[in-house]
């Protein structure tokens, strides 16, 4: 197979410098996913995303590149595509990411109409574990000479694959799970729409949507300094789901869109953030007016921005946004209090009632004898171990009760019959001598009518 040299117009000093951005993994890889987008065949494409420990896979089954347009697409500002409704932008994304993630990017891609693939092989002269420089720079021109071999197609009939090792950036689970989020909601609209879809370790991408419960659609255009005309359209409206609105994710604040692609979530226009506000959400689809460089943010001191913030401003006003966010984020807190206080219900209904366990005391308790002293410590031990759950030690009288307690028990109910037996006795004894006592009254009393009656 052949090897083709190539000069690139720049150098590879300043190729590799444009690695020295503060981009996140998933903000870097997502720029590949955005020329697997734009050369999508018949509206459809497969992106698949690979985070390995030492290294990052990206491969799709697009139309491919030929090697001119490999050529191109390694040559900062210079996009294969000038198509404005296309996601990528300036021709720096590919080159920008791929310096940011890792210090060698291997390419291979192959067109569907093309016996051969290409392959081309980059690597960073300037880190110190490079030793061997598999290219060569021409200072005096400014001009980097790279090398593409043609290869078998393989496994690749048509797409491209690319490949960056020896990563600057390491990856854990925080940067894989903001991956996940990231691209949920920067690619959710293809993926809505059958344009794309897309996978991250071999696991599907579902796409984020929003779970509103009222909105007002918007449409505002405006003009730039060439009197082009700049639209912008979308709608603002309440989610049922409350977050930081500072983090990726949140599920508040606006979307800002540009042809379609999220360059930037979670942020507000048109009024300034209040707690009352914080359900409020929505998104912004821009039309002809422009992302910086690395599809972060749109440029906002262009005179088509600043007049769309203004106009959006009004609009606010005008339908009364922050009323109905309020009224409606309310009404919403005030549902899911009963909601949850019906929750609390249910639960505390199914939940099996609390039982008081014993209490484990010392004394030293007679038990024997009918005296009242010894009769009332044996009715609070009694009212004791009536309050104790049968499953527990009961109370503790000088070690554990365990069997004592029958006796202990009986013997009060004991008592208590010896208690009576006595009263009963007693008051027999009183009955008696109270009837001797009357009958020695009558016995007297007729000895002195009978002497009274002899006299």
């Amino acid at each position: 197979m052949k090897a083709h040299t190539y000069l690139l117009p720049v150098s590879a000093k300043l190729f590799w410098t444009m690695g020295k951005q503060n981009l996140s993994i998933a903000r870097a890889v997502a720029e590949f996913v955005d020329n697997s987008i734009d050369a999508r065949v018949e509206g459809f494409t497969e992106v698949r995303v690979y985070l390995e420990e030492d290294r990052i896979v990206v491969e799709d089954n697009s139309s491919g590149m030929s090697i001119e347009e490999l050529v191109k697409a390694l040559t900062p500002a210079q996009g294969t595509s000038k198509d404005k409704s296309h996601v990528g932008g300036y021709g720096f994304g590919l080159k920008t990411a791929s310096a940011v993630l890792g210090n060698r990017v291997e390419i291979v891609t192959a067109r569907e109409d093309s016996y051969i693939a290409y392959n081309a092989i980059l690597e960073n002269p300037f880190t110190q574990s490079n030793k061997l420089v598999a290219v060569a720079e021409t200072e005096a021109n400014n001009e980097w000479g790279i090398v593409i071999r043609e290869e078998s197609k393989s496994d690749l009939k048509n797409g491209t694959r690319l490949v960056i090792s020896d990563l600057n950036i390491p990856i854990d689970d925080v940067e894989r799970n903001e991956v996940f989020e990231h691209f949920a909601k920067t690619f959710g609209n293809f993926i809505l729409n059958k344009q794309l879809e897309l996978y991250v370790d071999d696991e599907l991408i579902e796409p984020f949507e929003f779970d509103r419960i009222w909105h007002k659609d918007f449409e505002i255009t405006v003009r730039n300094k060439y009197g082009d005309d700049c639209k912008a359209n979308g709608w603002v409206g309440i989610t049922r789901v409350s977050s930081n609105a500072t983090t990726s994710k949140t599920k508040n604040g606006f979307h800002l869109y540009i042809n379609g692609r999220l360059v930037k979530y979670g942020v507000w226009y048109g009024v300034e953030y209040h707690n009352e506000m914080r359900l409020l959400t929505g998104e912004i689809y821009l039309e002809n007016f422009e992302p910086n460089l690395t599809k972060t943010e749109v440029m906002e001191k262009t005179h088509e921005w600043k007049s769309f913030l203004d106009e959006f401003s009004k609009w606010f006003k005008e339908n009364r946004i922050r009323y109905h966010a309020n009224m409606e984020t309310k009404e919403l807190t005030r549902k899911k209090k009963e909601a949850l206080a019906i929750e609390k219900e249910l639960k505390a209904a199914k939940e099996p009632s609390k039982r008081v366990k014993s209490k484990k005391i010392s004394l030293e308790v007679p038990v024997e004898g009918n005296n009242s002293k010894n009769n009332n410590i044996a009715r609070s031990i009694l009212a004791s171990v009536i309050a104790t759950p049968d499953e527990t030690d009961g109370v503790k009288v000088n070690g554990d009760l365990g069997s004592a307690r029958d006796p202990i028990l009986n013997n009060i109910a004991s008592m208590e019959n010896t208690t009576s037996e006595n009263t009963t006795s007693e008051n027999t004894t009183s009955e008696n001598a109270m009837s001797e006592n009357t009958t020695s009254e009558n016995t007297t009393s007729e000895n002195t009518t009978s002497e009274n009656t002899t006299s």
